[in-house]
């Protein structure tokens, strides 16, 4: 079953000092992911529309999806193991391609999720 979720903000975890995306349903069901400091950093600087004086790792992504006129369309959580998710990218190309992209597991979200967020 999916559950379509959107981040509502970012914070610290008070015991370990580590960030934490928080995402939430419609029904307020809040789902906490626990990211690293660069991941927590490249996400709130899309949050709140800050642009960097050089381009950063995912932005390469980005304009490589905006020269391919594509965009992410979803990003699923299909596994959940060990303080570790498995995300896969649903993305579409010029409306005649479509392509999920399997991920290897990793502390969630990467630097896409501020890719989905942007396009």
């Amino acid at each position: 079953m999916e559950v379509e979720m959107k981040i509502r903000g970012l914070m610290l975890d008070p015991v370990t000092n580590t960030p934490i995306v928080i995402l939430k349903d419609s029904s307020d069901t809040v789902l906490p992911i626990w990211v690293g400091v660069y991941e927590a950093n490249a996400i709130a600087l899309e949050i709140e529309k800050v642009s960097t004086p050089r381009p950063m790792t995912h932005d390469l992504i980005k304009n490589v999806l905006a020269g391919l006129d594509a965009h992410v369309h979803k990003v699923v959580v299909t596994e959940l193991k060990d303080d570790t998710s498995t995300p896969s990218f649903g993305w579409s190309a010029r409306a005649t391609l479509s392509v999920w992209i399997p991920v290897p597991p990793t502390r969630w979200p990467w630097p896409f999720a501020s890719i989905a967020r942007s396009l």
